[in-house]
């Protein structure tokens, strides 16, 4: 059984959800599968980008993630977004865009990658974190 943490709150996986002590939850998105590389998004509340920080860096810890890219979109103007070391404007940018489409306030996504030894070039990853993210969204 995993376990996460948003800050100080710890995230049991329980089926399909991660769920905190804080009755915060992520929604996993349908995992996709390009080239070799496995996409897995993830949705959920957030309330400032040090908790999206903080779960992303946990979750990239795990095993054989080699990115867990992010977007976090607040109120206002409060928008951040990484790329975890892919090419830049490849990952978080596509996935804030998800996130402004939905018009999802107060929200996160992760999107985690298990490279499959094929570079999919600027255009592929930029399809391929949208996809994943857009997946994670809609559960």
């Amino acid at each position: 059984q995993f376990l996460y943490f948003i800050g100080m709150y710890p995230l049991r996986w329980i089926g399909r959800r991660y769920a905190s002590m804080m009755a915060k939850e992520l929604i996993e998105g349908v995992p996709i599968t390009i080239k070799g590389s496995v996409f897995q998004g993830f949705c959920g509340p957030a309330e400032d980008e040090k908790e999206v920080r903080a779960l992303a860096k946990e979750m990239k810890n795990r095993d054989d993630l080699t990115h867990a890219c992010w977007a976090w979109r607040g109120y206002g103007f409060n928008e951040r977004a990484s790329d975890d070391g892919e090419p830049k404007h490849t990952a978080g940018e596509p996935m804030a865009r998800v996130l402004q489409k939905a018009d999802l306030r107060q929200t996160m996504v992760i999107v985690t990658r298990v490279y499959g030894g094929v570079k999919l070039g600027t255009g592929g990853l930029n399809r391929a974190y949208t996809l994943a993210a857009e997946a994670a969204v809609a559960e």
